[in-house]
């Protein structure tokens, strides 16, 4: 019960993944980065019992993700640790997979690929299904693979076609369509019933190397559209900071009030408890994101609810903020801009009501959350 996926384009890739793992066994667990007490929204025959990463980059130039049995991943992901070579090739892949016993391999799911001279090469389950959209390949598996799927392919054609670098491209839609699920789930409270989501995980590869996508920040907006064309925008809460510790994952949960942050150590698969894990210190500065997500839920009149995400690369929320504009005037504009992006330029907006803290959040050039 999870969701993965793999997003290639022209020689680049990119991996998504959840981070809550359900079982039969184990003690529920009691509290969730992104939803805090999810108890009402856990599934009702397998309890949620850990929080883990699902995708291992087990060397520079090889990266899988796993879904299915806890214990079979953690089998195959263990053979090929211990016995691939430093930079493997698809031989030696074959070869690794190969040895793993078929009751172990059938009662798990992967999904990954491998870097090569010609460029990289998925490696998969054989019944996993790659779909195309143009030069986009991509592969989902899990409980929640038809809403990752659906998530990628709607939200690909827009973020292909823009000017930039084919890299950002992949690396933008597989970050946006992980934060947009997860908003999905933050607001909406989708997806949990069914084991997957919690947080979401996203690797990428920088300089011909795998690694998973650090320092990156999700807010949450929510816009009330009412009648007469009048907008309410409130800022939705917690946002989460995900950061890493050497191979650990350390999801940062910010309260309201400007409360006391509560970080959650998430290990890498196959992790010994003899490595041990360094807590971060309550007092440790958080790092600036490289990247920062804002996810909106739009509630219509109709009461349905739509969702968008807005990616920004700091220190600037948007090229709006480089215009002096009077005192107030900016959280408004970047709400008009948020809504103009995520509904159409054609949408009309008379009023928008915007929070105190909402402007104060949005004008805060510094802040991390």
């Amino acid at each position: 019960m999870t969701t993965i996926g793999l997003i290639q384009y022209r020689g680049h890739v990119a991996l998504v993944s959840d981070i809550v793992g359900t079982s039969l066994r184990g003690t529920e667990v009691p509290f969730i980065p992104t939803l805090g007490e999810a108890h009402a929204d856990a599934p009702d025959r397998r309890p949620i019992v850990a929080l883990c990463q699902k995708t291992a980059v087990i060397r520079d130039n090889l990266a899988i993700s796993f879904s299915g049995n806890g214990d079979a991943a953690w089998a195959i992901c263990g053979e090929l640790y211990a016995s691939l070579p430093v930079l493997p090739t698809l031989e030696d892949f074959d070869a690794a997979i190969n040895r793993v016993p078929y009751a172990v391999l059938s009662a798990a799911t992967y999904i990954g690929a491998l870097l090569t001279e010609a460029g990289p090469v998925p490696v998969h389950t054989p019944l996993v299904e790659r779909r195309h959209a143009d030069e986009l390949m991509y592969m989902t598996a899990g409980s929640g693979a038809s809403e990752l799927a659906h998530m990628l392919a709607t939200r690909a054609p827009a973020l292909m076609a823009r000017p930039g670098e084919d890299a950002d491209k992949v690396r933008d839609l597989a970050f946006s369509s992980a934060v947009t699920l997860q908003a999905m789930q933050v607001i909406g409270r989708s997806g949990l019933k069914e084991g997957w989501g919690g947080g979401f995980e996203t690797t990428i590869v920088r300089d011909g190397k795998f690694e998973k996508l650090g320092d990156v920040s999700v807010n949450y907006l929510v816009f009330w559209m009412h009648p007469d064309a009048m907008v309410q925008v409130q800022l939705y809460e917690p946002a989460t900071l995900l950061t890493y510790n050497g191979r650990v994952a350390e999801f940062i949960r910010s309260e309201r009030g400007g409360g006391p942050s509560k970080c959650f150590t998430i290990p890498p698969m196959c992790w010994s408890p003899e490595q041990g894990i360094v807590l971060r210190s309550p007092d440790a500065p958080l790092p600036v994101p490289r990247l920062k997500a804002y996810a909106a839920g739009i509630i219509g009149e109709d009461r349905n609810m739509k969702f968008g995400t807005l990616i920004a690369r700091p220190p600037n929320f948007l090229p709006l903020t480089d215009v002096e504009k009077p005192t107030g005037m900016a959280g408004w504009l970047h709400c008009e801009f948020l809504l103009r992006l995520f509904l159409g330029e054609g949408y009309t907006i008379s009023t928008v009501t915007v929070p105190d803290e909402l402007l104060y959040f949005l004008e805060d050039k510094n802040r991390c959350q």
